[in-house]
C-alpha cells in the first residue's frame, strides 16, 4: 500500500509457493496409499530386538549377572525407571509410541516364578526433593535381599533441544540413593537410561553396570532377557566415556563467547582426542562386555595393490556362553606430517559364535580407509608411508596390529609460501635442490644439505619466497616463480637442468637473469679504460676472484672467509 513492496513482486514469490505446492502434489501422486495394517507386534518385537543388540554391559564382577536361581533367591528392584523407564528423547524427537515394555513388569513375568522380587521407587524426578520415606524404604529392601537391581538415569527434563548439561552428573537425589543402597548392599547391578554420556562415578559402588541408554518402547523385554541371562549382552559404546566433563576435546572452547561458538576440537572428536593427547577414559569408544569371552588371533595383511588390503583375523568363543562380539578395524599413521587421529576405525563386523567355536573373518580397506581430507588442496588425499592396521574389541583394546606401506595418491602443489621441506618432499624436488644447492656451494663453499640441528630446521622452514632476501638477491623472484612452475607442471618426467636457472628477460634488454643474476649484473661488464672485459656463467670463480672489481661486488654476498677459503 505505501509503494516499499512492488506488487509484481510479492507476485513472484506467492507463484513459487504455488508451483511448489502443485509440483509435490504431482509426485505424491506417484505413490499408492499404504495398503492394510500395520502388524504393531511385528514392530515391536523388533524394537526389542534391537534393544538387546544396543545394550550395553560396561562391568560385572565376580560374574555378578545374570540373575538365575541358582545364585540368587531374593532380588530388590529400585528406581523410578524401572516403573516409568526413559525411552526415547524429549522435545521434537519424541514420537507416540503404542505400548511400553516397562522393566517391573517384564522382569517380574520372567523371575517371579522362581526368584521372590520386591521393589520400591526408590526416588522423584526433582532433583531439590529428598523424600526421606523413599529413601529408608529402598534401604531396607536392599539390606534384606541377594542382590538390587538399581535403575538411574536422567529425566526427560534434563536433556531436550535447546538447551544443554552443565554437567555429567546423574540427580543429587539418585547419588544419595545411591550411598544408602552401597552401605547395606555390595551386590548391585545400576542400570542406566540417560541419552548422553554421564561420568559413572557413583558405578564404582556396584559390582555391575549396564547402559541401556534410551532403548525404545520394549526396554523392558530387552533387558528382561539379558539380566537372567537368556541374551547375552553384546552392545559397544558408540561414543567414549571420559572420567570428567574436562577431559573431553571442547571442554575450553564449548559454550563460547555471548552468542558465537567455536567448533575448537576440529577433526578430534570423541575418543580421537582421548588417544591423542593419550588421556584416560573411564570406558573407551566400542567399549562392550559379554557373559562370555573371546579371542583374537593370526592377523593377515594381503596387498592387493593401489592401496587396497584384504585383511583377516581369527576370532573364538573362549567361554561357556554363545555370545556376540563385535570385531573393529581401525587404521592410524604413526608419525603424519599433518594433524591427524592416532586411529580411526574403518569398519567392523557383528558376529556370534557358540562356545568353542571359531571363525576367519575378513574385512578390504580400499585407499578411503588412509585418506584425510585436505583443506589446502580441497581434495581427499593419502599420505605415503608407514600405517598401522589394528584389529580388537575397541579403541583401547586392540590385540592385533600390523604395519603397511601406503603410496601416496596426491602431488602438493607449490607457491611461493610453502616451505622447502615441501619441495624436497616433492617428487621432483630432489632435482631441484641438486641444482641450486651445487650452484651454491660453487659461490659460497658450503653444502645446505650437510646442515644439521638448528640451522637445517630453519632452512626447511623457510617460505619459497624468503630465498630471495636470504640470497641478498641472488635467488630473484623471478626464478622462485620458475621453480614453482617447474614443480607444478604435472610432468614427472621433466628434468632440471642448470639452464632453468637463467631466464632471458627481453625487456631488459636481453640480458641473462638467474640464480646468480644478483652478481652478473654487477660483474658481467667490467670496464677498464676504454676495454669492456665481460664475464660469463661459465668463468671459474677464481677469475673473478682475481679482479678487485670483481672481488668487490663478490663481497657483497659472500663473508671475506669464504673468498679466501680455498
Amino acid at each position: 500500500q505505501n509503494g516499499t513492496l512492488r506488487k509484481s513482486s510479492l507476485n513472484v514469490l506467492v507463484e513459487r509457493n504455488i508451483d511448489f505446492a502443485l509440483t509435490a502434489a504431482k509426485h505424491r501422486e506417484q505413490w499408492e496409499e499404504p495398503s492394510g495394517e500395520v502388524d504393531y507386534e511385528a514392530q515391536h518385537a523388533l524394537a526389542r530386538c534391537i534393544a538387546e543388540e544396543s545394550i550395553v554391559l560396561l562391568k560385572n564382577e565376580e560374574n555378578l549377572l545374570p540373575i538365575t536361581k541358582e545364585k540368587f533367591q531374593k532380588v530388590a528392584i529400585i528406581g523410578k525407571m524401572a516403573f516409568d523407564p526413559r525411552i526415547q528423547g524429549a522435545g521434537s524427537s519424541k514420537i507416540n509410541e503404542i505400548s511400553i515394555d516397562t522393566p517391573y513388569k517384564a522382569l517380574t513375568n520372567d523371575l517371579e516364578s522362581v526368584i521372590e522380587i520386591v521393589s520400591s521407587q526408590g526416588y522423584s524426578d526433582s532433583d531439590a526433593e529428598r523424600n526421606e520415606y523413599l529413601m529408608a524404604e529402598a534401604q531396607a529392601l536392599a539390606a534384606n535381599t541377594d542382590v538390587v537391581l538399581f535403575f538411574v538415569g536422567l529425566p526427560a527434563q534434563w536433556e531436550s533441544e535447546g538447551y544443554d548439561r552443565r554437567d555429567m552428573a546423574i540427580p543429587k537425589n539418585q547419588q544419595n540413593l545411591i550411598t544408602a543402597i552401597s552401605q547395606v548392599n555390595p551386590h548391585t547391578v545400576f542400570i542406566y537410561m540417560n541419552g548422553g554420556a554421564l561420568d559413572l562415578a557413583e558405578g564404582d559402588a556396584a559390582k555391575a553396570i549396564i547402559e541401556a541408554w534410551l532403548g525404545g518402547e520394549s526396554i523392558g523385554s530387552a533387558l528382561s532377557g539379558i539380566l537372567p541371562g537368556k541374551v547375552n549382552p553384546s552392545g559397544h559404546l558408540a561414543e567414549s566415556i571420559p572420567f570428567r566433563l574436562q577431559d573431553t576435546g571442547c571442554y575450553d572452547s564449548f559454550p563460547g563467547d555471548e552468542n558465537t561458538a567455536v567448533y575448537g576440537e576440529g577433526i578430534f572428536v570423541g575418543y580421537r582426542h582421548y588417544d591423542h593427547v593419550d588421556c584416560q577414559v573411564r570406558y573407551p569408544f566400542g567399549f562392550g562386555l559379554s557373559y562370555t569371552t573371546f579371542e583374537y588371533t593370526d592377523l593377515d595383511i594381503q596387498h592387493l595393490g593401489d592401496n587396497t588390503f584384504r585383511i583377516s583375523c581369527q576370532v573364538k568363543n573362549t567361554g561357556a556362553m554363545k555370545g556376540k562380539t563385535v570385531v573393529q578395524v581401525y587404521t592410524g599413521q604413526r608419525t603424519p606430517k599433518i594433524m591427524r587421529p592416532i586411529r580411526e576405525l574403518r569398519t567392523f563386523k557383528k558376529v556370534a559364535l557358540n562356545p568353542g567355536e571359531q571363525v576367519t573373518l575378513e574385512f578390504e580397506l580400499g585407499e578411503d580407509a588412509f585418506t584425510y581430507y585436505n583443506a589446502r588442496e580441497k581434495k581427499w588425499c593419502t599420505e605415503g608411508g608407514v600405517h598401522t592396521i589394528e584389529v580388537g574389541e575397541s579403541s583401547r583394546g586392540l590385540p592385533l596390529a600390523s604395519d603397511v606401506e601406503i603410496t601416496r595418491n596426491y602431488i602438493q602443489t607449490i607457491t611461493k609460501y610453502s616451505y622447502l621441506g615441501d619441495i624436497l618432499d616433492h617428487p621432483k624436488g630432489p632435482q631441484v635442490f641438486e641444482v641450486i644447492t651445487r650452484e651454491l656451494e660453487q659461490l659460497t663453499g658450503e653444502n645446505v644439505m650437510d646442515l644439521q640441528g638448528f640451522a637445517k630446521t630453519m632452512f626447511y622452514s623457510t617460505p619459497i619466497c624468503k630465498l630471495t632476501t636470504a640470497s641478498h638477491g641472488l635467488i630473484a623472484p623471478r626464478i622462485i616463480a620458475l621453480l614453482i612452475e617447474y614443480l607444478n607442471n604435472g610432468d614427472l618426467t621433466d628434468t632440471f637442468p642448470m639452464e632453468r636457472l637463467k631466464v632471458w628477460d627481453e625487456a631488459a634488454g636481453g640480458t641473462s637473469k638467474g640464480l646468480i643474476a644478483g652478481i652478473f649484473d654487477w660483474v658481467g661488464k667490467i670496464i677498464k679504460g676504454n676495454v669492456a672485459t665481460v664475464y660469463s656463467v661459465e668463468d671459474k670463480m677464481s677469475v673473478l676472484l682475481n679482479n678487485p672489481y670483481t672481488r668487490a661486488v663478490l663481497a657483497r654476498y659472500c663473508p671475506e672467509d669464504i673468498l679466501d677459503g680455498e
